[in-house]
């Protein structure tokens, strides 16, 4: 399955879809393309196991739930 990323605005939407079709034909290499994805793209934090444990426990959601949550990040 794949997530949706988000983007650190607009402008780095735009500038990130014209960078992938440059490199889908052969414009831009794989490197280059990555340099796009780390500019563009939001870093989430990392976050422990035992620290989505005690959030779920704390607001009593089921793990099912969790990773939905997560999985539409």
């Amino acid at each position: 399955m794949s997530t949706k990323r988000k983007f650190k605005s607009d402008a780095f939407e735009s500038i990130h879809a014209s960078a992938t079709a440059l490199h889908r034909v052969g414009t831009i290499d794989k490197a280059t393309m990555k340099d796009f994805d780390a500019l563009a793209f939001v870093e989430l934090p990392a976050i422990k196991p035992a620290q989505i444990k005690q959030l779920r426990e704390k607001n009593r959601v089921q793990p099912a739930c969790v990773c939905t949550l997560f999985e539409h990040q």
